[in-house]
């Protein structure tokens, strides 16, 4: 049996188990209970060693909250997976339901277009919280045997698993480098356009995370052209990211990334 047609069985199974979980899934809050509500019980639950109702929980959560709260997109693949992930270490059935929903995800990656592309956001921030950036390189790679375009869209969230895995080789050569230095550049302006209503030391503060995600995510791109000794587009990079950001702002790990020194690898880039 030729390897494809084991992978392809074998992403099919992952569904199938998928779908059998999904009809297992009980669990519901009350209609008028927000999403927020339940994500604060998971972690309540969590807290007072009611494992298996926090993992409940958290599995209605990320599968459902964008239907009664999509301003809470951000949450979803962030805070309320990092708590998802901390209670699947210590409890292993929901171990097994994240990872069910991670290879779920996966396989939905093949569809390509805006499902693909939205399929492979999901999985990365499962992965990335996980540390697995083989799981990420591959979907990414199968998603660009499906849909190109759509994939190297998405290179900037996933130049974090394919640096670790010093996979430079793949990196460089779906690194689109004017276009994703471009939306990072539309990002930031958009962000600083906003004139949040917050105590100036926190609007201070909001300011300096901001100027740090742009340095670390152009850090990476950096990083990748060093190491694959296209400097003088690496030197552009940096310097389009130095006149983006304010006078008082660090480009530190921009400047690092110029001597092949990678930037961190966390959720802050």
């Amino acid at each position: 049996m030729s390897t494809s047609i084991r992978s392809s069985k074998a992403r099919a199974c992952v569904v199938i188990l998928a779908l059998a979980a999904s009809t297992v899934q009980a669990w519901e809050p009350a209609p008028a209970t927000s999403a927020r509500q339940v994500l604060q019980d998971a972690r309540q639950d969590a807290a007072a060693g009611r494992l298996a109702e926090a993992a409940e929980k958290h599995l209605w959560f990320h599968e459902h909250v964008l239907e009664r709260e999509p301003s809470m997109v951000g949450v979803r693949l962030s805070f309320a997976l990092h708590d998802w992930v901390a209670l699947a270490r210590r409890y292993p059935p929901a171990m097994a339901q994240l990872i069910t929903v991670r290879d779920t995800a996966a396989a939905r990656v093949e569809a390509g277009g805006m499902a693909g592309e939205k399929a492979l956001t999901e999985l990365i921030g499962i992965n990335r919280h996980l540390k697995a950036p083989e799981s990420t390189r591959d979907a990414f790679s199968r998603l660009l045997q499906r849909d190109p375009v759509i994939a190297e869209r998405s290179v900037l969230e996933v130049l974090p698993a394919l640096i670790e895995l010093n996979d430079i080789a793949l990196a460089s050569k779906h690194l689109r480098v004017d276009d994703v230095v471009g939306r990072t550049e539309s990002f930031y302006m958009h962000v600083r356009a906003v004139k949040p209503s917050l105590p100036a030391n926190q609007v201070e503060d909001m300011k300096r995370w901001q100027q740090r995600y742009v340095d670390i995510r152009l850090a990476r791109v950096a990083y990748v052209l060093c190491k694959d000794r296209r400097e003088a587009e690496a030197e552009q990079v940096v310097a389009r990211g130095r006149a983006l950001l304010e006078a008082d702002a660090s480009s530190h790990h921009m400047t690092e990334a110029l001597r092949c020194i990678a930037p961190p690898n966390e959720d802050a880039g």
